[in-house]
């Protein structure tokens, strides 16, 4: 047997492996280990041995004998081969009282141990035979105790072989009903002298004389372990006279059972183990070891008897120096019912020790028990379970101590507590365990049903962990069922070369066994308590729990495939579930919170889909996917019939959800790649263009090479494909195009062919098989917080890469974008799918998860490639679904015409307000590059664009937008007066045109950049007007009403001045105040017609007034610059108006109207005065100013000023 064969098992929790076979003689004769009721290994010698009833002597009406098999077994790594352990031959001892076949299985399963194998001391040192390898056997004693007390012994097995009769026998006086349960040594020294336990709690010291051989018994009361009788010492040979002192009591002696003792024989529980530790004095004081100890003893000896009831007693054997005795003292005892922990609300009603044992160092010690526990529930449900409890051991005193107990969830309430075939515990061995320096106590039990056939279960290893700091923890290990149907109680070591154990099966081979134990997690059990709290080492539990239930069904299916359907079945159609076994499920699935649940259902589904097959070849590959799909679907279908499904969390479900369209995925892909080679091997070309390149024998190598193993661990496919595609094409990996066009498109063809597969099984399973809602889309993730795994970084780099691909070979490589716009028809289809799926991705990320740099980065690739290879409605469609803006706004503008956009591409219906949410469909949405909504989003880019026409077109769909980001975006200055007074906010815009007025408009901008006269006259007029529209009683409106007034009578003087020069700046630019009344006083001084004279005057009269309300002018009062506007009209005319003063008492009315209607004074007051509005406010009159003018003049002629005031009176006429 090669070591391929013989590994049973191997995970990271578990190994089992077959280490050796059985003696021929056994594995020819199955109905032996079949029908064995007992077995056992020596762990000091290599000693295995299996017991059998005869069933002949019933029938003769005569005690059961029985039959007891001792071999050398022989134990191999996987290293060495292994072979029937042939080498010694076999012996058969026969016991007359062997079994009892009138003993009820539950007084049969009370038995523990029957036999012991020791070293004899008949004159034959076993040491020294076996350094002669003559024979294993030699110096080699059996004891061997049948059920109804008759302890038979051979002296030296080796002596006369199998058959040869016992050397002394002794048959033990039992009470009714009472029968042998135990059976061990006294101490460590060997065989000459043991204790037994019986089922009435009851224990007796049995001795052996060496001269003559014999064996000798006294009856102990196993609460005090006191002598029972008075039997001298003479008679006891040498070993009998010491050990007849070592009960001898320190107190009155209690009545024996012979006596009648009321309190012996009220003892109900059994004796389930006894056990001798000899504990090292060096542990002990001084004064302390002076007292209890022998001087020529070296340690302290304590015997530790454990009743099923769940009492442990310990004893320690004392010597005392005054009588130079030994003598038994009861240290004291501890019920193991108290250490059981139980979950809260729950009642202990009863605990039952079925097996025990002990692991002893020279520096530690501990017992560990198995128990059966009946407790009641909240609901006084009776549920029955197995707890490991671990008993330290204190190296001072000796006494066993409350250590830690774990229930072994594996076995259920219904397997346990079954009439017909309860689930049994078959053995326990113990041993210590140092990992980093710590030690920890490991126990291996095993369980199986009571009856090899009709079991639901397989035999099972429980393996359980007590550290000496931090929490208990175990591992439960499935044994395959062909391999280890059954084990005979009792037939398991502990290997020390391995530090698990050895087990015998009834199908003669030895099995080697080793769990391998998380490391600490570091958690208290409070929160390992905690139901929110996810522990990775209860994790493993459920799921070798799930896995092994599974693997139990799926047997059960297997061994029923080829039977017909129940007539009942048949007629109404039942499904094969409907009698499910589910309540064998292990309690820890039953009792686990959904979190962990799910995370051993997801744990055992990827065990399933990663498990390694042997292929060769694609189609090979294909198999193993299919039978992965069938597999994967069977679980689910178990987990829904048994019940556990609906325990699953979401993220549980999607998770396996994930698992399958990753089969299905790897499936399309493999498939895709059968077509293809099938049309090379046929020398068909996918497209003509490809033939320029010739075969492809090169690249099919390749690409066959990249895809081996893909179909193995299902779960790293994302990983696996991007390993695939970097091997394949290469390049882009530096941005270089692929070198192959060829392996481009088949990469592009069969990565599109895995990805629709997955969504196929995406679509069609998701609610059928997952119970998984589809049709909310993204939504249902986001509600649960998690993504599928197309999300996974891992699956969009592998989408990523590919059309990163294409998007290089299209833009680099001119041969390949030839080649590839020629299969433009086919790329649309690829491209149009892998984008989609790539978008998806990261569109069912979770929004606080997701990557959106990444996102945008995606929309971006996807765009470029959409426009390239696919038609428009696709590119628009797949923008407008991932709110990726640009394309939206790009594509509805290149579909528009004179402001009119096509029904596929309308834009106006997606900015539209929708009951004041605006933006339509993108309301929610916001670009990432600007920050901005869909809505302010297309203002921006028509603005980026120029195009304000357009914009404040739009803008008439979604005006308060429009209004908002108009004031947040400074290129729409010059325009928000128009969408204020469209929205009717008058005030705002009169202000809005007041600010602009400082600049006026763009387009009224002379070629220079100097403002435009024009442009400053509208802006002013555009504000009056929105302020007269404000209202008569706005304050606000008035004071800016005013302020245009005033600045338009500015402008109109200076379009007055511009007739009379020949300056564009005069003409066409505005400006400043200052600077037009000097313009105006130069002009009334140059200006050779009275009538430009008068002109410049007046529109300098229109400055005075108006520069009092612009800011830029000199603090100077309005007065004067009236003053000095006459003063010049007069002023240019002075000595023609004081001519006019000397004769003016002299001149009729009618001499002076035709003296002064020629001036410019005159004609300036003439055309002032006639101005209605002047009349009923006179803010520039010569009245006002006229004695500054005459100081301005400088006139001291007396009349001077009447002259004038007489001059204005012509005016009125």
């Amino acid at each position: 047997m090669i070591k391929r064969d013989r590994q049973l098992l191997r995970s990271k929790t578990a190994h089992a492996s077959v280490a050796g076979l059985l003696p021929s003689v056994l594995g020819n004769s199955p109905e032996l280990l079949a029908s064995s009721h007992l077995g056992g290994i020596d762990s000091a010698s290599g000693l295995a041995y299996i017991m059998t009833s005869n069933d002949d002597d019933s029938k003769l009406g005569l005690p059961s004998s029985a039959t007891i098999y001792i071999w050398k077994q022989d134990i191999g790594s996987l290293s060495e081969d292994i072979a029937p352990s042939d080498d010694v031959p076999i012996l058969k001892f026969t016991h007359p009282h062997g079994w009892q076949k009138e003993m009820d299985d539950s007084s049969l399963g009370k038995v523990k141990k029957m036999v012991i194998l020791a070293p004899s001391f008949s004159g034959v040192n076993y040491a020294s035979s076996q350094r002669r390898n003559d024979n294993v056997y030699s110096g080699m004693s059996l004891y061997w105790a049948s059920p109804d007390g008759l302890v038979c012994y051979w002296n030296d097995i080796s002596v006369n072989g199998s058959d040869s009769d016992v050397s002394a026998s002794l048959p033990l006086n039992l009470d009714n009903g009472e029968f042998v349960t135990y059976i061990t040594f006294l101490d460590s020294t060997g065989a000459g002298s043991i204790l037994i336990g019986t089922s009435m709690k009851r224990t007796f010291h049995v001795w052996k004389n060496a001269r003559p051989l014999e064996l000798q018994a006294r009856l102990l009361l196993s609460d005090d372990l006191k002598e029972s009788d008075g039997e001298g010492e003479t008679s006891q040979g040498i070993f009998g006279g010491i050990y007849s002192k070592i009960f001898t009591p320190s107190k009155p002696k209690r009545p024996t059972l012979e006596e009648n003792d009321p309190i012996a024989l009220t003892k109900k529980a059994g004796i389930v183990g006894l056990f001798n530790y000899a504990a090292s004095k060096q542990l002990f004081s001084p004064s302390k070891r002076s007292k209890h100890h022998h001087p020529n003893r070296d340690s302290q000896s304590f015997i530790y008897a454990i009743a099923d009831d769940g009492i442990v007693d310990t004893w320690a054997l004392e010597y005392d120096t005054d009588e130079g005795i030994y003598f038994g003292r009861h240290n004291g005892s501890i019920n193991v019912k108290s250490v059981l922990k139980l979950n809260s609300g729950e009642i202990l009603n009863e605990a039952t020790i079925v097996d025990a044992d002990i692991d002893t160092r020279p520096d530690s010690a501990s017992i560990v028990v198995c128990i059966k526990a009946a407790v009641a529930d909240a609901a006084g449900k009776n549920l029955y379970r197995y707890y490991m409890v671990h008993l330290p051991i204190n190296m001072e005193s000796g006494l066993v101590k409350a250590g830690d107990s774990l229930w072994l969830s594996r076995y259920s309430n219904d397997a346990i507590s079954s009439t017909s075939n309860p689930v049994l515990c078959a053995g326990l061995v113990t041993a210590l365990e140092q990992v980093e320096g710590e030690f920890s106590s490991v126990a291996y039990s095993v369980f199986q049903h009571m009856h090899r056939s009709g079991g639901h279960l397989p035999v099972t290893v429980s393996a359980v962990r007590f550290p000496t700091n931090g929490c208990s923890s175990f591992v439960d290990i499935d044994l395959d069922p062909h391999v280890i149907p059954h084990v005979p109680p009792g037939a398991l070591q502990h290997d020390r070369a391995t530090g698990g154990c050895n087990i015998i099966s009834t199908v003669a081979c030895m099995i080697s066994v080793r769990a391998t134990f998380p490391m600490n997690t570091g958690m208290t059990p409070e929160q390992l308590a905690t139901p929110s709290k996810v522990n990775n080492e209860m994790v493993d539990v459920v799921a070798g729990h799930l896995f092994s239930a599974f693997q139990i069904h799926l047997r059960k299916q297997e061994s029923q495939s080829n039977l017909p359907l129940s007539p009942r079945m048949e007629r109404n159609k039942l499904s094969p579930y409907s009698k499910r076994s589910d309540s064998f499920l292990p309690p820890s699935i039953m009792g686990a919170n959904g979190a962990t649940l799910s995370h051993a259902v997801v744990t055992v589904s990827s065990q399933l889909v990663d498990q390694s097959s042997s292929s060769s070849g694609n189609a090979a590959a294909l198999d193993v996917i299919f039978d992965k799909v069938q597999m994967h679907q069977s679980f689910i279908q178990y987990l829904v019939h048994a019940g556990i499904y609906k325990r699953v969390t979401f993220s549980g479900r999607l998770s396996l959800r994930d698992q399958g369209e990753m089969l299905y995925a790897i499936g399309g892909l493999l498939n895709s790649w059968n077509i293809i080679l099938e049309a090379e091997s046929r020398s068909e070309s996918f497209h003509e263009a490809l033939d320029q390149e010739g075969g492809h024998r090169n690249e099919i190598t390749l690409f066959g090479e990249a895809l081996k193993g893909i179909e193995q661990e299902v779960t790293q496919f994302p990983a696996n494909f991007l390993s695939l595609q970097k091997r394949v094409i290469p390049g882009t990996m530096n941005g270089q195009p692929s070198s192959s066009t060829w392996l481009l498109f088949i990469m592009l063809k069969i990565h599109h062919q895995s990805i629709q597969n997955a969504v196929m099984h995406r679509n069609e399973q998701s609610e059928k098989l997952y119970d998984i809602s589809h049709s909310e889309g993204s939504t249902v993730y986001y509600e649960n917080g998690v993504s599928p795994w197309t999300s996974s970084n891992e699956a969009l780099c592998n989408v990523e890469y590919t059309l990163q691909s294409l998007q290089i070979a299209a833009a680099e490589n001119r041969n390949a974008a030839e080649i590839l716009q020629q299969m433009n028809e086919l790329l649309s289809e690829i491209v149009e799918h892998l984008v989609s799926n790539m978008l998806e991705g990261h569109k069912d990320v979770p929004a606080s998860k997701r990557d959106e740099v990444k996102y945008n980065n995606a929309k971006n690739l996807a765009y470029v490639l959409l426009t390239a290879f696919c038609s428009a409605e696709t590119a628009f469609e797949l923008s407008l679904a991932h709110a990726y803006f640009l394309g939206v706004v790009e594509l509805c503008h290149e579909n528009s015409k004179h402001g009119k956009y096509h029904p596929r591409f309308d834009l106006i219906s997606l900015i539209k307000d929708n009951d004041n949410a605006g933006g339509g469909c993108l309301s929610n949405d916001t670009d990432l590059e600007t920050g901005l909504s869909f809505q302010k989003f297309v203002f921006c880019w028509h603005s980026d664009k120029g195009l304000f026409g357009t914009l404040l077109e739009l803008g008439k769909h979604c005006q308060n937008v429009l209004s908002e980001y108009m004031e947040e975006d400074e290129r729409l200055a010059h325009l928000r007066w128009i969408q204020n007074i469209k929205t009717g906010h008058f005030s705002k815009a009169s202000a809005g045109l007041m600010s602009l007025s400082a600049e006026g408009l763009a387009s009224f901008k002379t070629n220079s950049g100097h403002q435009s006269l024009k442009s400053r006259q509208l802006v002013l007029s555009l504000a009056k007007l929105s302020a007269m529209a404000n209202g008569e009683h706005n304050a606000q409106a008035k004071n800016v009403q005013a302020i245009a007034e005033e600045n338009l009578d500015l402008y109109a003087a200076q379009e007055a001045l511009a007739d009379m020069v020949d300056s564009y700046d005069v003409c066409a630019r505005v400006m400043d105040p200052t600077s037009l009344m000097q313009l105006s006083m130069e002009l009334t001084k140059s200006s050779d017609s009275l009538e430009d004279k008068v002109r410049a005057s007046l529109a300098g009269l229109t400055i005075a007034k108006a520069m009092s309300s612009v800011d830029s002018i000199d603090n100077t009062t309005r007065q004067s610059h009236i003053a000095q506007v006459w003063a010049l009209a007069i002023d240019t005319e002075l000595n023609r108006w004081l001519n006019l003063l000397d004769d003016w008492s002299l001149l009729s009315d009618n001499d002076r109207a035709s003296r002064i209607g020629n001036t410019v004074f005159y004609n300036m007051a003439l055309q002032y005065y006639s101005d209605p509005t002047v009349k009923k406010n006179d803010e520039v009159g010569f009245t006002l100013v006229q004695d500054e003018v005459i100081k301005l003049l400088a006139i001291r002629q007396d009349g001077f000023s009447q002259m004038l005031q007489s001059t204005l009176s012509y005016c009125e006429q």
